[in-house]
C-alpha cells in the first residue's frame, strides 16, 4: 500500500492478437505515460544501482536498498506468464475459475495457490 504509484510498473501489455513486444509501443501505464512497465522499471532500478556512485543524489542506503527490492521483485513478475500478456485479459484477472473449492482468478491462483 506505501507504493501504490508502482502497480503499473509490475506488468507489460500487449496489444490483442500482437505477438511481439515493442518497448514504445507498449511499455506505458493506464494513462499513457511511457516508461512505466515492468521493462521501464528494470531498466530504472539497474541504472540506479550501477550508476550510484557517480550520483550524489542516490548516495542514500535507502534509495539503494529500495532499488535493489524492487529489481529483485520485478525480475520475478516479467517472468510470470500473467504479467507480461495480452491487454483484454488483464493479466488472467478476468478469467474466472475454480480452485478446488474455491472460485477465484487465474490470475490470483497463479500467484497465491499453485505454490
Amino acid at each position: 500500500f506505501k507504493y501504490h504509484w508502482s502497480s503499473a510498473l509490475h506488468y507489460i501489455d500487449n496489444p490483442d492478437k500482437l505477438f511481439s513486444y515493442s518497448y514504445n509501443r507498449d511499455c506505458k501505464d493506464e494513462k499513457g505515460e511511457k516508461g512505466r512497465c515492468v521493462d521501464g522499471a528494470i531498466q530504472n532500478y539497474t541504472t540506479q544501482l550501477l550508476t550510484y556512485k557517480s550520483d550524489q543524489s542516490s548516495k542514500s542506503g535507502f534509495r539503494l536498498t529500495e532499488a535493489l527490492l524492487f529489481l529483485s521483485h520485478l525480475m520475478g513478475d516479467i517472468h510470470q506468464p500473467l504479467h507480461v500478456g495480452f491487454t483484454s485479459d488483464k493479466g488472467g484477472n478476468t478469467i474466472n475459475i475454480h480452485w478446488y473449492k474455491t472460485k477465484t482468478v487465474l490470475h490470483h491462483a497463479w500467484d497465491d495457490n499453485i505454490i
